[in-house]
């Protein structure tokens, strides 16, 4: 399925056509490389198909209901949160069903709920449904998860009550790629995600991201990172995306 496409896109700049008549399409699952020389347009094309500018040329579709995340080159996230409650954040609505699940109980322990029995079965029938879908989207996980991608991305368990906006630029720009990936947006769209990683990290974030089960669009200038993590490339000229079905090599 077709969950992006873009169709005749182009960019002009101080009355310049920077490129023009990009077509590309990205399907449910795909893994893209978008390559080309300095200057050509990599990072503005990217800001396009993210939505963040409208095309001078061309247009971009959407399919319906996808959500798109996009992670700027050498951005980082801005938080007066700790390391570990700003990932939280990210959970707010598992959060609320959880309140609402310990709500429920001291209900259900109530001896005067009891003695109605008609609202002693509507209570139980909410608490039951409610605790099927906490389970369901990962409810009894979340916060395994969140520890889990902090040590992935290197962030050791002692700074995990850090302020946010106390660490580097590096860390920062880390904890933001941390955060895109907890989301699971449906089509991730990064530009030069390996930046500020050592060897351990990008290992770590190689196989995260062949398990990953959206799709990703990549601008990298690291053509290993390139080779173990897509399956396509689109070429940026001044005037098409030449399309190959392969890695960088």
């Amino acid at each position: 399925m077709i969950i992006m496409q873009a169709q005749g896109v182009g960019r002009t700049f101080n009355g310049s056509d920077l490129f023009t008549g990009i077509n590309l399409e990205v399907q449910t699952g795909a893994r893209i490389g978008l390559v080309g020389p300095n200057g050509i347009g990599k990072t503005t094309l990217l800001e396009i198909l993210a939505g963040l500018n409208p095309p001078d040329y061309g247009q971009v579709t959407l399919a319906h209901d996808i959500s798109i995340g996009y992670q700027a080159q050498d951005s980082g996230l801005d938080s007066e949160r700790g390391i570990f409650d700003e990932l939280l954040t990210v959970f707010a609505p598992l959060i609320a069903m959880e309140k609402r699940m310990h709500a429920l109980e001291a209900q259900i322990a109530d001896p005067a709920l009891a003695k109605d029995q008609v609202a002693f079965d509507q209570t139980m029938k909410q608490y039951d449904q409610l605790q099927h879908d906490f389970q369901e989207q990962n409810g009894y996980g979340y916060r395994a998860e969140i520890r889990g991608i902090l040590h992935g991305f290197n962030f050791p368990e002692n700074t995990w009550d850090m302020k946010v906006a106390t660490l580097s630029g590096g860390e920062r720009a880390r904890l933001a790629l941390a955060k895109l990936l907890l989301e699971k947006h449906d089509l991730l769209i990064l530009d030069e995600p390996t930046n500020h990683l050592d060897i351990d990290t990008l290992g770590w974030l190689e196989g995260y991201l062949k398990g990953y089960t959206g799709a990703i669009l990549t601008v990298s200038h690291d053509q290993y990172f390139l080779d173990h993590v897509v399956t396509e490339i689109y070429e940026l000229t001044p005037s098409m995306a030449v399309h190959y079905t392969t890695n960088y090599s």
